[in-house]
């Protein structure tokens, strides 16, 4: 889940998410994304909204399992959210992707990169080339996103009323981002695919008690 005082962001933001979800559906056998959502929350008179894309469960999906079957996708997920937020604002990728701290949207992303990092057992080099990686990419998709002028599409439709809850699903999000995605297809397949080199031949770590 992320935070945001402005809609756009967080709408953006969760785009990024589904933009990966979709893609690891294509190129990776998972299930792709059910919608967006954003709810605003009012904190002390202070308007914030959350969100969170949410994905398709798999069949007969166990929700106490903690294996990641393939890693490289799951980052990429992860990462895309701040990648097309900080795209969207013009902010350095950090300011959304880091440790938990005021003002920064994306920790809980951050937070899962390395901990998957961690439980595979990457070294502090692998480690040093993932997060290359991901900086390398920030800057392609930011071109990218740009060349394909996807921040000039006319958003407000989604918000037309004041609601709580705003729930966007796959299809309507389908009609407006089907043909940036396809474009942008084989630029999010050679990022996942670097990182998954990087978890060749790794197991992860999966705790007893996740097992039984």
């Amino acid at each position: 889940m992320d935070c945001t005082l402005k809609i756009e962001n967080i709408f953006w933001h969760e785009v990024g998410h589904y933009f990966a979800q979709q893609l690891n559906k294509k190129y990776y056998g998972k299930f792709g994304c059910q919608g967006i959502r954003i709810t605003k929350v009012d904190e002390n008179g202070i308007i914030r909204y959350t969100g969170g894309a949410t994905p398709v469960t798999p069949p007969n999906h166990d929700p106490k399992s903690l294996e990641i079957k393939h890693p490289a996708s799951s980052i990429g997920s992860l990462v895309y959210g701040c990648i097309f937020q900080s795209c969207f604002l013009r902010t350095p990728f950090a300011a959304c992707f880091a440790e938990e701290r005021f003002g920064v949207n994306g920790f809980h992303d951050y937070n899962g990169v390395w901990a998957t990092a961690n439980i595979f057992f990457l070294s502090k080099t692998e480690k040093d080339e993932l997060d290359t990686l991901i900086t390398q990419q920030f800057e392609i998709v930011c071109s990218n996103l740009s060349q394909a002028k996807i921040f000039d599409i006319d958003i407000s439709a989604f918000f037309t009323t004041n609601k709580t809850n705003n729930w966007i699903p796959v299809e309507e999000l389908d009609e407006i981002f089907s043909t940036i995605i396809d474009q942008h297809g084989p630029i999010y397949k050679n990022f996942v695919d670097k990182i998954a080199a990087l978890f060749e031949s790794k197991k992860q770590f999966i705790p007893k008690s996740a097992e039984n």
